[in-house]
């Protein structure tokens, strides 16, 4: 076989391969959404001085029905740490959010956030 029909060959095998992969999507095709994580067990026990296991029993963070650099608001939900739940909307210092342990909706102010997130929203795999 000739040099010429190699190339040819291996042309239409890559082609075939490149045009059979599933089509990549943007994050504007997809159900990405923000989410924020919350502080970890193991950062909380450090800063209260409280073992993990301890943390992870006795510890949940409150969501608020406003934003927390308003007056004093009630507690309206709870996020356990570590957890991510899905930015509703941002405020100056907080982050409106649907906890997924009850599906409240609340504020959560940003010390309490250790990560933002770009997630799908159906499968929770990061978006590109």
């Amino acid at each position: 076989m000739g040099r010429s029909v190699k190339l040819m060959l291996l042309f239409v095998n890559v082609a075939f391969w490149l045009f059979s992969l599933p089509a990549a999507t943007s994050a504007s095709e997809t159900d990405c959404k923000e989410f924020i994580e919350t502080r970890s067990a193991k950062q909380l026990s450090k800063e209260l001085g409280k073992p993990v296991r301890w943390v992870v029993g006795n510890y949940k963070i409150n969501l608020f029905d406003r934003e927390t650099g308003k007056k004093k608001g009630k507690v309206v939900g709870k996020l356990i740490p570590g957890c991510r739940a899905q930015v509703l909307k941002t405020g100056a210092d907080d982050y409106q959010v649907k906890s997924p342990l009850d599906g409240s909706v609340g504020w959560i102010n940003r010390k309490e956030v250790r990560h933002i997130l770009l997630l799908d929203s159906k499968t929770f795999k990061p978006c590109r």
